[in-house]
């Protein structure tokens, strides 16, 4: 997770783009016919080099997942020529690269597919849902809008580079770092990250989502096994340093996930995703009103699994 102590305008965006940005061009009215996601924006670039009909599919998207459930976020959509990675900034802005591209160790370059980036986004868009989730804890609730906050500036100052918008990002990112969200930030990211992979994984129908979507070849090889273990079919022991990773923590649950809770058809799918999101929730509930700020992956499996079990027990006495 990016603190956004240093005010330059690619850090404002996101933390996956280095460079700054001279030139930003809004999508808004050139790609009117958005639904689902409230504005799109290039960020590196005053000439469109993104089809409206592009982002129109990522608008798609949002509403296929929408459908699976009920706290959908309206966010904005921030695009740059391209990149290996996109990011969620806790609050309402999603940035995505428009060409997926890897850098190999010796300088080559690889490109990712088109529905790799797509279940890229939808991951990215489950995070934003998250957030809205997260809102049914107080001590969290102001940090999501002060988020929100400074996503709203964040676009201001995209198009209009002031020293008094700076300055007021400043001053909320800095009264930001003090909520007591960050205190819990392992916990609730690797929870965060497992839920965003479900979310990709049963939208796609596909076990291995996001691993295909950043796999390239001639990634490292502890690379490689930590993008497998993002999959819910795993069948190889996870290393001290997989489960360490915030990304992989909950690999063990993604493989209980994938054997017990695959969904069969769309109702399964809706119903799966609502008890995992519960029983996420009440992990996290769990580690906040006991100020418990360490997470390990042996126990936080075991914990987390149990709960889906006996949340499972308890739909099947329903039938």
């Amino acid at each position: 997770m990016l603190k956004v102590t240093t005010i330059s305008k690619s850090l404002l965006l996101s933390a996956i783009y280095l460079q700054t940005f001279s030139s930003s061009l809004s999508l808004n009215d050139r790609c009117p016919e958005l639904s689902q996601i409230k504005s799109a924006y290039q960020v590196d670039s005053n000439e469109q080099y993104i089809t409206c009909s592009r982002i129109q599919e990522y608008d798609r998207l949002t509403a296929r997942v929408n459908e699976l459930t009920a706290h959908k976020k309206k966010v904005n959509l921030l695009i740059n020529k391209q990149g290996n990675n996109a990011s969620f900034d806790h609050g309402l802005n999603i940035a995505l690269p428009s060409r997926l591209v890897f850098y190999g160790k010796y300088g080559q370059i690889y490109h990712g597919s088109a529905s790799g980036l797509q279940a890229i986004y939808v991951h990215e868009y489950a995070h934003a849902i998250f957030s809205n989730r997260l809102k049914v804890f107080s001590e969290l609730t102001n940090f999501i809008t002060q988020s929100e906050e400074i996503s709203k500036l964040s676009l201001k100052y995209l198009m209009d580079s002031t020293s008094q918008l700076k300055d007021q990002i400043k001053a909320l990112s800095d009264e930001r770092e003090e909520f007591r969200y960050y205190k819990f930030n392992r916990v609730i990211s690797t929870h965060n990250k497992l839920y965003a992979d479900v979310v990709a994984a049963f939208l796609n129908k596909d076990k291995y989502s996001i691993s295909s979507a950043l796999y390239y070849d001639e990634m490292s090889d502890m690379s490689y096994s930590r993008t497998q273990a993002r999959s819910f079919s795993y069948p190889y022991e996870l290393s001290s340093s997989v489960l360490s990773d915030v990304h992989t923590l909950f690999s063990p649950t993604r493989n209980f996930i994938g054997d017990n809770m695959w969904p069969s058809d769309e109702e399964e799918k809706k119903l799966y995703l609502e008890i995992i999101t519960q029983a996420i929730l009440e992990n996290i509930e769990n580690y906040l009103s006991n100020d418990k700020t360490t997470i390990t992956p042996t126990k936080a499996n075991q914990e987390l699994q149990k709960r889906l079990e006996q949340k499972l027990e308890e739909y099947r006495e329903l039938l």
